[in-house]
């Protein structure tokens, strides 16, 4: 019986806690910052990719401001994909394959193409074999000439090796220009918030520097025309705009725009959503509280088998039966029988003549 608990319990451990035995990772691995390399789990190491034949390009503004935001956004194209089509876009400051992402080169990423601040993100590329991803970047201070690179990882069908496939873009250089006095731009303390509680009054505060007023047009995703938000100054450089709430995973697309004096400044479109806190959780969370819910129930039946083995019930059934002959017993010596009186019985308890029912109903048989 103990070999036998502890050979399931080992079953069961291997089971919960086994994985496919393959170099690639199917369905992704999530948006994350993330080095080139990825510390040799993303296929960076030539032994664990082949190449990728996707068409990798960077668009960007010819010169930025220092300090400001801007949009880059990557293009890739003709690439062949797994059944998935699913395609994990790097943006890079380098690729040495360590300390390369946009923020060890003074780049801050305000947001990504899915809403959130990562440097690797992950997409399902169209049926052509095309896919765009863009960044919404805060350049670096400091002016001078700063590079960018684009990476791409995805799988490949048919694939028996289970390797995935690696592109890099080509250098793209950046001039980073001196701010011109009084440029406006928005705070470098301002976070553009991923979504807003369902609960609240869909608002969201813009912080700007250098700014006397500023507009933002707004319109749901996948929509052309926009429509301009209700604006309200709660302070300098900071402003309460309005938008409308949005249901579900359904976002809503905003721009703003700038002004102080002669300037004029258009930032990229950005997007918020409406929605509950997420819960986020690990693979190795719930791979335990399987666990743990596995053993609950395997010590349950182990408990009740237990139980039901060591239970003498034979004691419970002669128990029965000694009660069920002590309530015969008891049954005869309270009816007592006359021979002058045929047909009926004495009740010792009650002391009373009763019916015999047993002869009556031989009488009438006969």
């Amino acid at each position: 019986m103990k070999n036998k608990v502890i050979i399931t319990t080992v079953i069961i451990t291997t089971l919960l806690f086994s994985s496919t035995p393959i170099v690639a990772n199917p369905g992704g691995n999530g948006d994350n910052d993330r080095d080139f390399t990825c510390g040799g789990s993303c296929h960076g190491d030539p032994s664990l990719s082949v190449d990728s034949d996707g068409i990798i390009s960077i668009e960007i503004k010819e010169f930025v401001y220092a300090g400001t935001t801007t949009e880059i956004v990557v293009k890739i194209d003709e690439v062949t994909t797994s059944n998935e089509r699913i395609v994990g876009i790097f943006l890079l400051g380098s690729i040495n394959g360590n300390n390369d992402q946009p923020a060890d080169y003074g780049w801050e990423i305000i947001q990504d193409e899915n809403g959130g601040t990562s440097n690797y993100i992950e997409k399902r590329a169209s049926i052509n074999g095309s896919v765009h991803a863009s960044w919404i970047i805060r350049s670096p201070t400091n002016p001078g000439t700063y590079n960018l690179f684009a990476s791409i990882q995805h799988g490949i069908d048919p694939n028996p090796k289970g390797l995935a496939a690696l592109g890099v873009s080509e250098k793209h250089e950046i001039e980073i220009l001196p701010i011109p006095e009084n440029y406006p731009s928005l705070s470098e303390d301002w976070i553009i918030p991923e979504y807003r509680e369902i609960d609240g009054d869909g608002t969201i505060t813009i912080l700007t520097e250098n700014t006397d007023n500023i507009e933002v047009n707004w319109k749901l995703s996948g929509e052309l025309n926009s429509n301009i938000a209700e604006i309200q100054e709660i302070g300098i450089g900071e402003w309460r705009v309005f938008l409308p709430k949005t249901i579900g995973d359904s976002k809503i697309e905003f721009q703003i725009t700038i002004f102080n004096g002669n300037f004029s400044v258009e930032q990229p479109w950005m997007e918020i959503g409406t929605e509950n806190e997420r819960f986020e959780g690990s693979s190795i969370g719930a791979r335990l509280q399987a666990l743990s819910y596995a053993i609950i129930i395997f010590g349950f039946v182990l408990s009740m088998q237990s139980w039901l083995v060591s239970t003498d019930f034979s004691d419970y059934f002669s128990k029965v039966r000694s009660k069920s002959h002590e309530s015969e017993n008891n049954d005869s010596q309270r009816m007592i029988f006359h021979e002058k009186y045929p047909g009926w019985l004495w009740d010792s308890v009650e002391e009373k003549w009763v019916p015999d029912i047993v002869e009556s109903e031989i009488r009438s048989e006969d």
